[in-house]
């Protein structure tokens, strides 16, 4: 948790960044106002974002695994990230993610990264590269890439 923080900090300070928001401190939700608000305006947060840290904090390699581990047992072989819900929106929804392992150790980018992202999420390569792609997605779309994905809160 907290050293999440502070890397972060570290990272947006090196990428010229002077503001950095973190959902699991910058939502109240101790507030279902609060919480409701956010979670109906999250996609669009992250689509205005200019960039986004994907933390791994179950990877200790310096590389996104390429195939399924045991490892990852408690998430269908993959790093926690891949499979939760939540996480789905900041894959599609902005240009640049950064993908950093759980000594803070930077993995890639998305766009570099997307054939890696596409056998992980079944997620096309085009949708991860190209924003004119990410215009055209169906509902239908979306929520067959969601279903592949667990939630502890229905979303």
């Amino acid at each position: 948790g907290y050293q999440k923080i502070i890397k972060s900090c570290e990272q947006a300070r090196k990428d010229g960044y002077k503001w950095l928001w973190i959902d699991t401190c910058c939502i109240d939700k101790r507030s279902s106002s609060e919480l409701s608000e956010a979670i109906n305006s999250m996609y669009r947060w992250y689509q205005n974002a200019r960039v986004c840290y994907a933390y791994l904090h179950d990877v200790g390699e310096s590389t996104i695994p390429t195939e399924q581990d045991d490892k990852f047992s408690k998430s269908n072989g993959w790093p926690e990230w891949f499979v939760r819900g939540w996480t789905l929106q900041e894959l599609i929804a902005l240009e640049e993610v950064k993908f950093f392992n759980k000594g803070w150790v930077p993995l890639g980018h998305k766009r570099h990264l997307a054939s890696r992202l596409n056998h992980i999420t079944g997620i096309p390569c085009e949708v991860l590269t190209d924003g004119r792609a990410r215009q055209d997605l169906s509902v239908a779309q979306i929520m067959s890439w969601a279903a592949r994905r667990k939630t502890t809160r229905d979303q």
